[in-house]
Formats: C-alpha cells, structure tokens, sequence
C-alpha cells in the first residue's frame, strides 16, 4: 500500500519487487521529515485496518534535479502532488540555469572579464525571475549568488588583461632551484605573478601572512635578490602558526608527515635556509592581533595565503591596516571563493585591483577611498622612452624602418625618461656599447641567430654569450621582428630575470599609386625579365649564380652603396648585369618588370624586400625559411627548397600568375604601420612596464595608474 508507481528511471534495482511485497523504506534515500511523516502515517493507518480508504495527507511534491540514466545529461523534473512526472526540461528551468551560472560564476572568479561579469549578474536577475515563475522560492537564488553579484558589481572597474606578463617568469631556471623540493599548495601562474609583481615594484619590507613550508617566501626572496644593493637587503617577515594540521599532509611532497598539533616551525627554517639573510620567521596566531615583531612594520608588499573566509579576513585586515601605505602597499591575496569575496567588496573602497592571474589569486594596491563609482578603464596611460637615434641604413626603400620607429617615437618619447629604446641593438653594439652598460634599455632586435662572416656587429649567438652579458644585464625588454629570433632568445639569453619579448611584425611603406606587373605581359611577348638579386644582408651570391632559369630571364645584380654589397658581386659572371643604386622611381619601375630573386645564407630575420613585394603584389622567389613564410605564408606559389637550383619549373608563367593572385588576394593587415602602432601599445613589453614609468615618484598615483582592462595585450 505505501508503494507508489516510479516517477523517473528506476534508482534502486530492487525497489519495485520489494514495494509491491511490503513496505520497503530505503534508509539511503534522500528522504525529508516530511517524507518521513507521510510513510508512517500511512503505516499507522494502514495496520489500524483502514487500508482501504487510507486518509494520511500527500505531502506536495518539490521539483527535481536528475542525473539521466546512462548518461552525464542533467535534467530538471517538474513533479505533480503524488510524486510524478509532470514534465521535463533539458534548459529553461530555474535549476538547469543555477547549475549553468554556478560554473559561471566560478569562471569570472578566475578569469574575471568584464562583460562576462556583467552578464553573469543580468543573468541572475533573469534567474531570480524564472524561478518566481515555477512558483519555486526565488530567495534560495538570490542569497546563494549573492555573494557574486556584490563582488563583480564592487570590481566594475577592473577587468583582467587579455595576455599576462607574468606568465613570461621562468620558474623552472636555476635560481629556483632551491625550492624545488618544498611542498606548497599555491598554482604556477600565481608564483609567476608573485615573482614578477616583486621584480616590478621591488618592495624592501614584505609581509606573508601564511608561509606554510616556505615555498613562496624563497620565490620572494629569490625575486628580491636581484634587485639588492651592497647596504641594503630587503626583509621577508614570513609569519604562520606553524602548527601542523590533517589537511596538509594531502599536499606534503615526502612521506615524512607529522602528527596534528605538532610545529614545522624546523621544517620552515631548514627548507629556507639558503635564502635565510632575506627571511624572518614570525610565529603568529591568526585569532589575535599582529605578533610584536611585525606591529610597527611598513610593508609595501604584503602576501595573504592563510585563509578563504572573509571574516578571518577581516579581522586580521583590521589590524594590519594602520601598518600600510597608501598608494605603495601591494597586497596579493591567494584564495578567491565563494566564502572570501565578501571581503572584497565590502573593502573595495580601500583595495584598487591591479592584476588578475588565471587562478584563485588576485593582485591590488591599498588605496583608501579608492571611487568605484566611475569605471577607470578609459584612462590611458602609457610608459615613455628616450629614444636613440636610429641606424642610417639608408638603402633600405623609402627608409621603411626608419619610418615605423618614427611612429613609435611620436607616441612614447620622453627625452626626461630613465628608459632608452634602442631602434637596433646591434648596431649600438658596435658603435656606442656603453650606453646599454650605462642605462636601463628596451631595444630591437634585427640579426639572425648565426652570422659568422659578420666580424663586427653580433649575431645572436654572440649576443647572448658572456662578452655581451656586460651590456645586457640592464634589458627590461626586447621585440624581434621574427619567432625564430624570439625563439633563439627565449632558449639562450640568459639574464639574472626574465625579459619580456615580443615579437612585431615589420609593416611596408605603402605604395603611392598601385600597379600591376608587367613581367607576365614580358614573358607572352616572348621579352626578357630581369630576375634581379637586391640587397647584400646575408645574401647568398654563390646561389644566384649557379642557380639555372630559361633563357628568357636575364640575371642581374642591384648594388647598394655598402661597401659589402660591391664585393661580393664584383667576382660575378660574365653574363650578369649589376646595376647601380636606382633612385625611388627607377627601383619601382624596375620591380615592376623583374622577378626579384632572395637567396639567403641564413634564416631568422626579417626581410624588407619581402614586404615591399608583398605591397606591390611583385612575384619574388623566397626560400622556404621559416623567417619568410612567416610574411609571406607557407602556401605562396614561388616557394624554394634549400637544395633547389633547377628554377625552370617555378619561374613559369603559370606559377607567376598564381603568385602574383596569391598577393592579390593577401590579407595584408598586419602589415599596415597602424597594426604596428597597436601592436607595440597593447603588446607585452609595454604592459610589462606599465609601473616602470612612475619609477621617479616614492609611490604609485591610483589616479594614474593604468587599467589592465585598457592596456591589453
């Protein structure tokens, strides 16, 4: 009698047989008092011999929320008053949409961009409705994502950059080994932006609320390291209980785990040992106020990693505030959730966020009465740079690069700056080295990673040996103009930190009135074109010469005004014209009408005739170089291989009709000087030195610092 009719996919296989015998009351289902009450009612009623007419009152049935069977499909059940099913949702149901903005929520707590926060908390609103409308209890909505929607609304002002400099800092290096082997709980991106925030604003007192094994208190000391003077050593007051507790023995890295209630305090000492002239041990209990050692300290960094409750929060918050500083103090706190963020907003009046990892951590500045009315993500603000003079590499056409750093420079020179930014690292190098010994630098980087006739200016190679490490030690950042530049890099220069480097794309000079070729016209009247080898940079001669094309293709030689240029084609055969330096109309007259031949002997940097082939829609033959293809894709028509010498068959009319279409219908956008412009604004390197800039001030202006949310990668 008290077996009813089952309203979804059976659950307990042998529910049905036992209901239809007898009473059968599974003690592992999810049953309510309610429940509880209606099946001993109609037990009562049932032995008081009314089994018949049983009377016991049906308590109403509640919606409900099903795993469907066999599947990992979650599906929302609205039920009638005796228990069955009414109708099923797949979407559209209060439930499935709490599920849906549970996971959102939780992702904007990591990634926190900014229009998904604000469609997260507009889709609360809409969910609070929905569930008004299933006559479901709206409030059960409201107060669990309540905590959410006050700290996205309270962060409005801030939204997480796009590309993280942080995440360059190589953890794996060296230095850092020492801390290989101590266990921690703490995520890689968070020790990254831990190490990059130090290296950033080099605090000289440092606070760490929970150290736990010492992990991140050697990560800081590590970091502080590299900025020290001979007089002065910055101070790491690494305060915990130090007493043991279960849960840390699910994250100890050796199997030596100690008994609940024992110190590690030992423990901590030995494993920071070789950072010990940077670190001070205070042992603090976290219920009661600042311990005597670090009262009357001024940290202007302080690292919070003991709890993930906002009341524990603010109630060692309340103490330590009158130790701050305004405008200086930066304050990394590891252990976004639910249960802590109610801490944020009520204080966001005081903490100005500044950086957003893609983990429970998050980066501010203490700033009382900080406004949040008014978003700050239109303020734009951008680093400044003394800029030198670049090289006179006058054959370069129209002086193409010359060009793109006069844009730069019209943008981000400040003659009053710190920071030089050197058009060509190496040719600095070799004409005035001591200003890179002498000076903080940022720099260009233009040659291929090996170059070995090249006595004078340094490839990569030699760039990154000890002879240059003199000069380098002052590089916050580097562009390349190729990957395989900025690749080489990554992998061999070594520095006491890591650099920031980006990678541009070189733009062309537009041309002023767009022609076609004629070279196809040529070859169909049975004319000669001219396969014409420009430029001396790494060029392979020996190529040019050997290399066999039809008879209808004459080989000719355009000598520049550098010396090296003139020797090495003055051993050319017979039947190659060399040509001499054209002015601006007669080299475009003579693209035009040739098919300008690249040999190189190296690969890895970036080639100006390239772009000016690619403005022009000029089939140019271009080795298949990874340095190239990167231009000028890996599908163009009049790719090379490096053993090639037999050009008969690409040097056809067939495959320079479908070079010069490929250039036609080319997406040539990032080659356009204002892609350049936008690239080195929202690029890495500049977002790397985003407080460098305010360095010649005691502390950091909220008003003037930049917004991550507009200094995007």
């Amino acid at each position: 009698p008290a077996f009813r009719q089952i309203t979804s996919d059976r659950r307990y296989g042998r529910a049905e047989r036992l209901g239809s015998t007898g009473f059968y009351l599974p003690t592992y289902y999810d049953l309510t008092q309610i429940d509880i009450k209606y099946i001993c009612d109609v037990v009562r009623e049932y032995f008081s011999g009314k089994c018949d007419h049983l009377s016991a009152p049906v308590p109403q049935r509640k919606d409900e929320l099903v795993l469907k069977s066999g599947t990992f499909s979650v599906e929302a059940l609205s039920l009638t008053r005796a228990g069955l099913v009414k109708q099923k949702y797949s979407r559209g149901h209060p439930f499935i949409d709490a599920i849906s903005l549970n996971f959102m929520a939780n992702h904007c707590l990591i990634n926190e961009e900014w229009d998904l926060c604000q469609r997260f908390i507009k889709s609360v609103d809409k969910c609070v409705k929905c569930t008004q409308d299933f006559g479901l209890d709206p409030k059960i909505v409201e107060n669990f994502f309540k905590p959410y929607v006050q700290y996205f609304t309270s962060q409005s002002g801030f939204e997480a950059q796009l590309q993280r400099p942080w995440t360059a800092e190589d953890l794996t290096t060296p230095e850092y080994s020492v801390a290989k082997n101590v266990s921690t709980t703490t995520d890689y991106e968070t020790k990254q932006l831990l190490v990059w925030l130090i290296k950033r604003f080099k605090p000289k007192c440092m606070l760490e609320l929970g150290s736990w094994m010492g992990f991140s208190t050697l990560l800081m000391a590590i970091s502080a390291k590299t900025y020290q003077s001979s007089h002065y050593k910055s101070r790491i007051y690494a305060c915990d209980s130090y007493v043991w507790q279960k849960w840390m023995s699910h994250f100890v890295i050796t199997k030596n785990v100690m008994a609940n209630g024992d110190s590690f305090l030992p423990r901590f000492e030995y494993n920071v040992e070789p950072m010990r002239e940077f670190i001070e041990p205070v042992v603090m209990n976290f219920d009661s106020i600042l311990p005597e050692k670090v009262s009357e300290i001024k940290p202007d960094f302080v690292f919070i990693d003991f709890t993930q409750n906002a009341e524990e929060l603010e109630e060692k918050w309340i103490h330590l505030v009158p130790n701050l500083i305004p405008g200086k103090t930066i304050v990394l706190f590891n252990g976004l959730s639910v249960t802590s963020i109610p801490f944020f907003s009520r204080y966001s009046n005081q903490l100005k966020a500044i950086a957003k990892p893609h983990t429970i951590a998050k980066a501010f500045i203490y700033s009382p009465d900080v406004s949040i009315q008014k978003p700050l993500k239109n303020i734009q603000l951008k680093p400044k740079f003394n800029f030198q003079t670049p090289p006179d590499w006058g054959h370069h056409y129209k002086n193409a690069f010359n060009v793109s750093i006069d844009l730069l420079r019209q943008e981000f020179h400040d003659k009053n700056s710190n920071i030089l930014f050197i058009p060509s690292v190496e040719a600095i190098l070799c004409d005035n080295p001591e200003v890179l010994r002498n000076n903080e630098w940022i720099g260009v980087i233009h040659m291929t990673p090996e170059y070995p006739q090249l006595f004078y200016t340094p490839d990569l190679k030699r760039l990154c040996s000890k002879r240059y490490a003199k000069y380098m030690k002052n590089c916050k950042a580097l562009f390349t103009l190729t990957s395989v530049q900025k690749q080489y890099l990554d992998q061999n220069l070594k520095l006491d930190y890591k650099i920031p480097i980006q990678t541009l794309v070189y733009p062309f000079v537009e041309p002023q009135v767009m022609k076609d070729s004629i070279v196809l016209d040529l070859l169909r009247d049975k004319k000669s074109v001219d396969l014409i080898l420009i430029g001396g940079f790494a060029r392979d001669f020996n190529r040019f010469y050997l290399a066999n094309v039809s008879k209808q293709f004459k080989k000719v030689i355009l000598v520049n005004d550098l010396s090296t240029e003139n020797q090495l084609s003055c051993d050319n055969p017979k039947d190659i014209e060399v040509k001499t330096r054209l002015s601006d109309e007669e080299y475009e007259r003579q693209l035009y009408r040739s098919v300008p031949f690249l040999t190189l002997l190296y690969n890895g940097a970036a080639n100006t005739l390239i772009l000016e082939c690619i403005a022009r829609n000029i089939p140019i033959l271009v080795p298949n170089l990874s340095s190239c293809t990167e231009y000028i894709g890996e599908d163009y028509p009049l790719l090379y291989s490096a053993d090639e010498t037999d050009f008969t068959k690409l040097l056809t009319e067939e495959c320079i009709q479908s070079a010069i279409n490929y250039l036609k219908n080319m997406n040539k956008y990032r080659f356009r000087s204002d892609y350049f412009l936008e690239s080195v604004k929202n690029g890495i390197v500049l977002q790397s030195m985003a407080f460098d800039f305010s360095s010649n001030t005691s502390q950091i202006s909220v008003k003037s610092m930049p917004d991550f949310c507009s200094y995007d990668v």
